[in-house]
């Protein structure tokens, strides 16, 4: 007994020893299998023959670094970290210190030779070739072949006249002064910071939106007739020297002022987006198009000596006023999202189009706009609504006013009628037989008839006061919305 209860003492000191002087588990863990740092990834292009030094960022100049190459046949690395392109394919460089690494996705090209150069300008082609090996080497996809007519066109001299560059992958700088008889220039949709026109004198159209631009100089392009510089950075644009401009495309900048006075010719203007807190175009006789949507505080526009204008969106802004009496010629008219108590469209019979929704209207007079095809007024606090003279009328929003009674009866093109949150009792739609889409949605209505409307497709009727509907003559609905109580006959 004795001999068993020291070897159980003996035991357990030995178990207590282990326990305390053991190394953890975790710390043999973290011993053995030290953690690696996620390798940083960076993508280079080469053309065959030539050298680069590869740059560590943020690496410290005392740590020492390893570099190899996956593949030496396709590039080889210095232990500088100078690469040498030797074969068209591709091969990975990785620099080692430590836990830190690098790895460079190596991508060798041959060299660019331009295809189907017979017959055109020496220099022309060598400006061509020096854009485009620059711009592979930094990812672009340019054709090499000089008769791809998507991308280049050439006069019978033997001139680059058009360059068609849109979404090709173009970065940095783009310097077109080597191509004196360029016409027209497409680099859209590229990552372009710098354009360099300055030698492009007979230049009429230049399309160089959704890039990464914060100036833009065209002020030797004295020719141009049409300028899209949409979504970039710009913050100022002077065209005061481009007289011939008929179209000019600047929204989604940072524009805060615009000056449009000596571009008479002007037909289209599009500077919805910007900054700016004015617009005269009192000078612009010949504009047809205007689009000042979303400016910056624009509480006044002076539309008078417009008389030929045929589309205006003007919502988003602050307008007090819009006085359009010289504006015969409208057609689609957007001045929704904006201040106005008034609105006086009688004398715009030509008008197509009306979106007045989202101000504080109280009356709206549309009889004398008999060819209006789309209306939408919602938004505002109509009392009254007569549409009785628009006969051609194929949609109509005029939800969330104060209407109390809606006569639909001689809109017979009518596909689209939405009246929701108004105070209707009644609604008839029997004579709108090529309906679509029906939205009633809270109102005072105790019943609705559809029996009508063969070709409806969506009924929202909700919140009302009905009790039963019947859509039996409704083949076409795809789409109900009601209450649950109400009893729906099928």
């Amino acid at each position: 007994m004795n001999n068993l209860r020291k070897w159980n003492i003996f035991m357990l000191i030995i178990v207590l020893m282990l326990t305390i002087f053991r190394v953890p588990a975790s710390a043999e863990i973290r011993h053995k299998k030290r953690k690696v740092e996620t390798p940083e990834k960076t993508k280079v292009i080469l053309f065959v023959n030539t050298k680069a030094q590869l740059k560590l960022k943020n690496a410290s100049k005392e740590q020492k670094f390893q570099w190899s190459s996956s593949n030496k046949k396709i590039a080889t690395i210095t232990q500088k970290g100078k690469v040498t392109a030797r074969k068209a394919g591709k091969a990975k460089i990785t620099a080692k210190s430590g836990t830190k690494k690098y790895i460079f996705l190596i991508t060798v090209k041959k060299k660019v030779k331009l295809k189907n150069t017979k017959g055109k300008n020496a220099s022309d082609i060598a400006g061509l070739k020096k854009i485009i090996e620059s711009q592979i080497l930094q990812g672009a996809s340019i054709s090499t072949d000089l008769n791809k007519t998507s991308q280049y066109i050439w006069d019978e001299k033997g001139r680059l006249t058009e360059l068609h560059w849109n979404k090709k992958k173009l970065k940095g700088s783009l310097s077109l002064k080597k191509f004196p008889s360029l016409t027209v220039l497409e680099c859209r949709q590229n990552e372009l910071t710098n354009l360099n026109l300055g030698k492009n004198s007979v230049l009429e159209k230049l399309d160089c939106g959704n890039n990464k631009l914060k100036k833009l100089d065209v002020s030797q392009n004295t020719v141009l007739k049409q300028l899209n510089c949409q979504h970039n950075e710009l913050m100022k644009l002077n065209i005061n020297r481009n007289a011939a401009l008929t179209d000019l495309i600047c929204p989604f900048n940072i524009l805060p002022t615009l000056d449009v006075s000596k571009n008479t010719a002007l037909e289209k203007l599009d500077c919805s987006y910007n900054g700016l807190s004015k617009l005269n175009v009192s000078k612009n006789t010949a504009l047809k198009y205007l689009d000042c949507t979303h400016c910056y505080r624009m509480s006044h526009l002076d539309l008078g000596s417009n008389t030929l204008l045929e589309s205006l969106y003007c919502g988003k802004n602050e307008l007090t006023t819009l006085d359009l009496p010289n504006n015969a010629a409208l057609k689609f008219l957007d001045c929704s999202f904006n201040d106005l108590r008034t609105l006086d469209v009688s004398r715009n019979s030509s008008l197509n189009s009306l979106n007045c929704s989202y101000n504080y209207l109280t009356s709206l007079d549309i009889s004398q706009n008999t060819n209006l095809d789309d209306l939408n007024c919602r938004e505002n606090e109509l009392t009254t609504l007569n549409v009785s003279h628009n006969t051609a009328l194929t949609s109509l929003e005029c939800s969330e006013n104060e209407l109390t009674k809606l006569d639909v009866s001689k809109n017979t093109a009518l596909i689209f009628l939405c009246c929701r949150h108004n105070k209707l009792t009644n609604l008839d739609v029997s004579k709108n037989t090529a309906l679509w889409s029906l939205y009633c949605e809270n109102n005072n209505l105790t019943a609705l008839d559809i029996s009508k409307n063969i070709s409806l497709k969506i009924l929202y009727c909700t919140h009302n006061k009905i009790t039963s509907l019947d859509i039996s003559q409704n083949p076409a609905l795809e789409n109900l919305l009601c209450d649950s109580s109400v009893t729906v006959k099928k």
